[in-house]
Order: structure tokens, then C-alpha cells, then sequence
């Protein structure tokens, strides 16, 4: 059955990610269209943004259509427009991911993405300048099947914010599941990458500690809710 979507994360609180870790910031160069401008600002909200900063002159004339896409995240969240185009004085010392196609792109979903993280997209004909992109630490490309390669700016944000999101609860359940797992067994610190062979018969499972290639080929946010099943149901096992 149909229910609302404020009942729903009443419920489920998504909100709670940020408890751990800090909240993002995102930025957009050079924007043309207010329905865009509009766009970005509404879906910084939704991820739960601490501001939206559109690098360039702000479009006096045409704010109210800025606001009207925009909806009520207009008043939700720290939006604005700066030509100051140096990227340390606005995030800080957060790591600077630009969404973008270069010759050193990364494909986002076989990267790492960092958990303290400022997202930049490009302007919708030139992309992202380049005096901006040599800013950035890390360069990502969302890989589009269809015959238009394209994606609309803030479509291309929603991608890389949301799996930003999947990777930082991918990597909160691990950390959940690996906690107790040692408290369950004993065993100590330790490192936290490893993997659980799936023989829990004599409920004395091997640990494979992975190496740094297969850390990277094993992805953290690749674990399942079955998984953290198996961990608790483990957990409770050696305790009792």
C-alpha cells in the first residue's frame, strides 16, 4: 500500500547517516538554466547537504525561477552563488570529487568514494572548467548504456550523491558487523578488511585477511543484509 514518503523515513530515519559522518557539499560550475540551478538546490536537500554553491555570477533576473524549481528546498538548506573559483576556501579540507568524463576518469561505481566529500558537476554544454577539475582529488564518470551519452546535470548529481550514500551504509553496516564480530569471538582489533568462509557448522570460522588488491576488488559496499544476518547470527551463537 501507497504511504507518503515523510511516514516512511519517519520510520527508517535515513537522516541518521549523518551521525558518522559529515555532511556533504556540493557545487556546480557555471550553471546556464534556472530549472538546473533549481534542480541542484532540491536535490542538495534530499541527500541532506550542508550547502550548494554555484560557482558564477548569480542570475538576478531570473532567481524566482531558480526558487520556483526549487520548490521549498529553497529554504531547507545554504544555497548560493560565488566567483570565487577556488575550491579550498569553500570545502575546507573535505576531498573534492568532480563527476565528470576526462581521460583520468574513474568509473564511479569501481572507486572508493570519501566519506568527508564535496561533489563538483559541470556546466551543461562545457563540463567543468579546467582550472576547476585540477582542483579536485579524484575524477568519477557514471558509465550511460543508452544511445544519448549524456546526462542532465543534476540527474548525474543524484548518481554519484545516492551512491555515495550506498557505499557510506555499505561501509557502516561492515564496521557494525566487524564490531561484533570481535566483541562475539574475542579476537581484538585487528584489521577490517576480511572475509568469512561459509562453513559455520563447528562455529570456529576462518578469517582471510585480504590483500590491498583484493580490498579493492572486494568493495566494502558490496556486503548484503544477509551477510550482517550471518554476523549476528554468529555473534549470538558465541556468545550464548
Amino acid at each position: 500500500m501507497y504511504i507518503k514518503s515523510n511516514d516512511l523515513f519517519k520510520e527508517t530515519h535515513p537522516e541518521r547517516i549523518y551521525d558518522n559522518i559529515p555532511k556533504p557539499i556540493v557545487i556546480a560550475d557555471h550553471l546556464l538554466t534556472p530549472d538546473n540551478m533549481g534542480s541542484m538546490i532540491r536535490l542538495a536537500d534530499n541527500i541532506g547537504a550542508s550547502e550548494m554553491c554555484f560557482l558564477g555570477i548569480a542570475p538576478t533576473h531570473s532567481l524566482s525561477k531558480v526558487k520556483k524549481a526549487a520548490a521549498s528546498s529553497k529554504d531547507n538548506i545554504k544555497w548560493y552563488y560565488t566567483e570565487d573559483d577556488d575550491l579550498r576556501k569553500i570545502v575546507g579540507e573535505k576531498k573534492i570529487v568532480a563527476i565528470e568524463t576526462s581521460d583520468d576518469a574513474e568509473c564511479i561505481y569501481d572507486c572508493e568514494l570519501p566519506a568527508d566529500v564535496a561533489f563538483v558537476v559541470g556546466n551543461e554544454s562545457r563540463g567543468i572548467r579546467e582550472e576547476i577539475l585540477e582542483q579536485c582529488d579524484k575524477i568519477v564518470y557514471i558509465p550511460v548504456p543508452g544511445p544519448t551519452r549524456s546526462l542532465n546535470v543534476s540527474h548525474a548529481a543524484a548518481v554519484a550523491l545516492f551512491e555515495w550514500q550506498r557505499q557510506m551504509l555499505g561501509a557502516g553496516l561492515f564496521r557494525a558487523g566487524a564490531g561484533l564480530f570481535r566483541a562475539g569471538a574475542g579476537i581484538g582489533s585487528g584489521i577490517g578488511s576480511f572475509l568469512f568462509t561459509k562453513n559455520f557448522k563447528d562455529m570456529k570460522p576462518k578469517i582471510i585477511y585480504a590483500s590491498d588488491e583484493e580490498k579493492q576488488s572486494m568493495r566494502i559496499h558490496d556486503l548484503t543484509f544477509d551477510f550482517a544476518k550471518r554476523i549476528v547470527s554468529l555473534y549470538r551463537d558465541l556468545r550464548y
